[in-house]
């Protein structure tokens, strides 16, 4: 058993990991999706070195994640599944190498210790490539109530770090100069503006937003984002949602792109 890597827990009635989930130490994998009795997890999770994925999708009665310690956790989880965790009210200090993070329809999600640290202008203990916050209305009236002060934070907080974060919410910050409104659903829009040769003149990477609003017989729609600078693909991203569950609120997409030197 030492030498498991995978393990696949899914759809059980399990309530909690063991204690001695920790002797499988070269456990690389950990899946507890659909797990609706699952309550909690032991801090010891993190004991785990090997452990890169985590997937907790839709285990309904869990409320929290343990904490990180610093001084007796050490861990390579770097992918963590809450989305569909509805109970789920805080996500506390991760470890550091945690890079992508999905709370979609984390419902009753109040604090996320990330977000909070950086508008309290605390360094925060990891840099997040991927933050998925769909359908987090209640976190987003908490810690990102007043959008544009969140967003600034986020990209200061970044260390020249790329990132890609999704969020309840219904329009594009005004600090964002280059902009096109779009009245009505197509299949496609372009929109490209000219890059100033002295932009990296005080400017450490490109910010580029979009935001959705849901209407009548809206249904169901994928959006994507395709990314060039100077004709050259830099990135894409897509995601999709449905308007009954998106609401009046809408939502914003943000993509940063740091300089490269």
């Amino acid at each position: 058993m030492e030498s498991l890597t995978c393990l696949d827990l899914s759809r059980t009635a399990i309530t909690e990991l063991p204690l001695s989930i920790t002797f499988l130490s070269r456990l690389e994998d950990l899946k507890l999706r659909d797990c609706e009795n699952l309550k909690r997890l032991p801090p010891s999770i993190y004991e785990l070195h090997h452990l890169s994925q985590l997937d907790l999708h839709n285990c309904s009665e869990l409320v929290t994640v343990p904490k990180w310690n610093a001084e007796s956790h050490q861990t390579n989880l770097w992918h963590l599944n809450l989305r569909g965790c509805k109970k789920l009210r805080e996500i506390p200090e991760l470890p550091p190498n945690v890079e992508w993070i999905n709370a979609d329809g984390c419902e009753s999600l109040e604090r996320f210790a990330l977000l909070s640290n950086i508008l309290e202008r605390r360094e925060p203990s990891q840099i997040v490539a991927c933050i998925s916050l769909y359908r987090c209305q209640r976190l987003c009236d908490n810690d990102m109530a007043g959008n544009e002060g969140t967003l600034c934070s986020l990209i200061h907080s970044s260390k020249q770090s790329e990132f890609h974060l999704v969020f309840p919410g219904n329009e594009v910050p005004r600090w964002f100069g280059r902009r096109k409104d779009l009245m009505e659903l197509v299949d496609k829009s372009e929109f490209s503006f000219d890059v100033p040769l002295n932009i990296r003149s005080g400017n450490k990477g490109l910010a580029i937003c979009a935001a959705a609003t849901a209407v009548e017989n809206f249904g169901k729609c994928s959006f994507a984002a395709n990314v060039y600078i100077n004709e050259e693909r830099m990135s894409t991203r897509s995601f999709c949602f449905e308007a009954k569950e998106m609401g009046r609120s809408g939502h914003v997409w943000m993509r940063y792109i740091p300089f490269v030197e």
